[in-house]
């Protein structure tokens, strides 16, 4: 979602392309705006008591909610009773993923509205700032609804590369490195021990 991105596609694709933002990235932005407040938070304890409610909880609050197990449920619950902004924050992510399930850019975009307009609406200063994130990137967000494709995939093969290139440490042959490359998700091929 950064800018050199969007710049860099316009400088080099010729033909007119929307760009598309895709959920992950907006989701893990999201997270580390949780992430930030949490630090703050802690920070900001008044009483040890306070803190070790905080305490080792981080992944907890960047979980979705029908992934936990029932016992961390538990510890959630009461960990966003103890804290209103991590409370906040937490039902705002979770709002937030919704916004992929909207059926149409009509009402993605009130979709998208409303919860621009409550998160600046709820005075933390994080959630404020990423809102107007997301106000700055608004076509990119509602394109998705014109195209419905997610960089997944991409980001799936280029993990798959990564882990090729490690496995295969010390190739000669590039172009047999291509082939591979090509040939990723065709077949799994092993390397027979010499």
């Amino acid at each position: 979602m950064c800018d050199a991105f969007k710049l860099a596609v316009r400088q080099y694709y010729r033909r007119p392309c929307p760009i598309v933002y895709d959920r992950f990235h907006v989701t893990k932005m999201m997270n580390e705006v949780i992430d930030d407040i949490r630090r703050e938070e802690m920070r900001n304890a008044e009483s040890e008591e306070h803190r070790g409610v905080l305490k080792g909880q981080r992944y907890l609050l960047l979980y979705a909610l029908e992934n936990l197990e029932q016992s961390k449920v538990e510890r959630l619950v009461a960990l966003l009773k103890a804290n209103e902004r991590l409370s906040t924050s937490y039902i705002l992510k979770e709002q937030l993923r919704l916004f992929w399930t909207q059926e149409s850019r009509q009402t993605g975009e009130t979709f998208l509205l409303d919860w621009i307009a409550t998160a600046e609406a709820s005075g933390i200063r994080q959630l404020k700032k990423f809102a107007k994130t997301l106000r700055n990137r608004w076509e990119g967000l509602l394109a998705y609804f014109d195209h419905r494709i997610s960089s997944g995939p991409m980001e799936g093969t280029n993990t798959s590369i990564r882990n090729l290139m490690r496995k295969a440490y010390g190739f000669r042959d590039v172009e047999f490195l291509k082939l591979r490359i090509l040939f990723i998700h065709e077949c799994s091929v092993k390397f027979a021990n010499a």
